[in-house]
């Protein structure tokens, strides 16, 4: 195999991974990472405000399987609302803006997860994504879709992965979710 010094951008084959990642989501580029944990804690760390809040599903991986890592990578808490059906709705993202009325920290992010693994895989729609889109920019907040299965959701509704994430800031997908590598993960934005 061609290789390289992939800390100077000169391995061909992860170059390549990269700009397929880039392509396959409609981003401009793709950074290829160990994990999907590294992925979304890059993403926390690079799109919200240090001391702010990131809104995110309560049964999110964010939330509950990160370690509390945001905490301690990008100086920010995380701020759980309701996702008994497998989505984070636009109502309550919302509410949850208009409590900044009420001296609570500003909020800076909003994550969703597509699909939504502790909801058995629900897959988001399109028009579930920009419900929740419409809301973050008209509020001026950046928006990361933990993706580590979207191609599993973009299969499931016959949809392509971009039209799935093109209202977000940034995307991460697992290689190893279905796409037939062990490990490795690239956060696209």
């Amino acid at each position: 195999a061609e290789v390289g010094d992939d800390g100077y951008g000169e391995d061909p084959t992860v170059n390549r991974l990269q700009e397929l990642a880039a392509d396959a989501t409609g981003t401009a580029a793709a950074l290829y990472v160990p994990s999907g944990t590294m992925a979304n804690q890059l993403a926390l760390r690079v799109l919200a405000r240090v001391g702010t809040e990131v809104l995110c599903a309560e049964r999110a991986h964010v939330y509950r399987y990160e370690a509390a890592a945001a905490g301690r990578n990008a100086a920010v808490q995380l701020r759980p609302l309701d996702d008994r059906d497998g989505l984070l709705h636009a109502a309550a993202v919302e509410r949850a803006l208009a409590d900044r009325a009420h001296h609570l920290p500003p909020i800076s992010l909003v994550c969703i997860e597509n699909t939504h693994m502790p909801a058995s895989g629900r897959p988001w729609t399109r028009a579930e994504v920009v419900a929740v889109a419409e809301v973050v920019r008209r509020e001026g907040l950046a928006l990361h879709c933990d993706g580590a299965r979207v191609f599993n959701a973009a299969v499931a509704i016959g949809t392509s992965v971009a039209s799935l994430v093109d209202r977000a800031d940034t995307v991460m997908f697992c290689l190893s979710k279905g796409l037939g590598a062990p490990v490795g993960s690239l956060l696209c934005g």
